[in-house]
């Protein structure tokens, strides 16, 4: 059997083991470098605001950062930033509402990366920064300016053009109507069949001079016979 001073032992040394666990599994960073290095190692280094944040996406947290000014490169109104999900592995932590100067290490005009390993700070704690690389260029938000001067011009042009539309229609109906009237008047036209009173006076005249014939042959006789008695 194991003595009380071997078990004590033994504990000692797991206590030992499982102590030195994290400490191997920990986040280890060389010091950040100076500013100037700093922006010309990063592939981005901008002011931004986290909106919200995290999120976890293929093993990794996203914040979303509204960009207010830059020093290198260009990112739009909203940045989307990737960061191991725990400090064990680097990973950095934002507070939404927060600003921070950020320094980008990779950079494919959608999504940035950053750990803890890079010179990325708060804004009230990056006065040397500021100092070193000046005010930067200001940004402007993703809801810009020139955003609602689009919508006012597409709803002004469809309201004229219906209106000239309609008053063409209405036009094009009142030429029709009086059109139409037009050729109704010129159905009554055929109705002209007045030879018809001709064709049925032809009959008659016929039949007048039919009936001289008729007693001219009987009086033929009776003229004969008052001949031969004159002989």
């Amino acid at each position: 059997m194991l003595s009380p001073r071997s078990v004590a032992t033994l504990i000692a040394l797991a206590a030992l083991t499982f102590a030195a666990v994290p400490a191997a599994l920990a986040c280890s960073c060389a010091p950040p470098p100076e500013p100037e290095k700093a922006l010309a190692a990063a592939a981005l280094v901008v002011e931004g605001t986290v909106l919200e944040g995290p999120t976890p996406h293929e093993g990794k947290h996203r914040y979303t950062f509204e960009v207010k000014r830059t020093w290198k490169g260009t990112s739009g109104g909203r940045l989307i930033i990737e960061t191991p999900t725990n400090g064990a592995a680097c990973g950095r932590t934002y507070a939404v509402g927060n600003s921070y100067f950020l320094y980008v290490g990779t950079y494919d005009g959608q999504v940035g990366f950053d750990s803890l390993c890079s010179r990325t700070r708060p804004m009230d704690g990056a006065s040397e920064d500021i100092a070193a690389l000046g005010d930067g260029t200001p940004v402007r938000p993703a809801s810009g300016d020139d955003a609602p001067d689009p919508d006012p011009d597409p709803e002004a042009t469809p309201q004229e053009t219906p209106a000239d539309d309609g008053e063409a229609t209405e036009a094009e109906a009142t030429e029709a109507e009086t059109a139409e009237p037009e050729t109704d008047e010129a159905t009554p036209e055929p109705e002209t069949d007045e030879p018809s009173d001709p064709v049925e006076k032809k009959p008659d005249c016929s039949v007048a001079s039919a009936e001289p014939p008729a007693l001219l042959l009987l009086l033929l006789p009776l003229a004969a016979l008052a001949r031969r008695r004159q002989a």
